[in-house]
């Protein structure tokens, strides 16, 4: 099971509203309210961690008055609390981190990506910075050209439909491809224990 936040256990407290929703956070059209004597002590805790969740993801403030339906110099007054300034910078640190751990997640899918279009693409030039992207962002450093080797050899395992497309290619092309195949395969190797 996931690790909640803690964004979603604040906005937990107040618990689900009801199907409709509650009148005072509808967006009808009517009036603001003005006073926040009005609101139920659930409402009022719902609107301001609404509100903190809002603020910490970049909304303005009137943005924020007119979705909740209260007065903004009412909804500015939270900024001032410090409970509210904790609720949103708790809020803005879970979006970060949640970013980031989408990132880590993901970041294999996302290599994967580089790969199909470096398969995929016409221009040559478009598979190369894939190719090369995909191997800066799995952490191969570039090759200098001066420890590059070019061989006409098939040493490696790639099909003769690969090498086949080198054919014709400037030879810097060549080596690069030929450096950033060399340690594909050394990386491959030494996390599978066999080099």
């Amino acid at each position: 099971m996931p690790r909640r936040t803690d964004a979603e256990r604040l906005l937990e407290v107040v618990g689900p509203r009801n199907k409709h929703g509650s009148a005072i956070f509808s967006r009808r059209k009517s009036k603001k309210i003005t006073d926040l004597s009005e609101l139920t002590a659930a409402e009022l805790a719902y609107a301001q961690a609404y509100s903190a969740t809002l603020k910490a993801a970049g909304w303005s403030w009137r943005y924020i008055s007119d979705t909740l339906n209260i007065q903004g110099s009412l909804v500015k007054a939270w900024a001032e609390d410090e409970t509210w300034q904790q609720m949103c910078a708790k809020v803005a640190g879970d979006i970060t981190d949640g970013a980031i751990e989408h990132l880590k997640r993901h970041n294999i899918d996302l290599i994967e990506m580089l790969l199909e279009l470096a398969r995929t693409a016409v221009d040559e030039s478009v598979k190369l910075r894939a190719i090369e992207s995909a191997l800066d962002r799995g952490g191969i450093a570039k090759v200098n050209k001066s420890e590059s080797v070019v061989t006409k050899k098939n040493e490696h395992d790639m099909s003769d439909d690969f090498w086949s497309k080198l054919e014709g290619l400037p030879i810097e092309t060549q080596q690069k491809v030929a450096a950033m195949v060399t340690e594909l395969e050394t990386l491959v190797s030494e996390a599978r224990g066999t080099e």
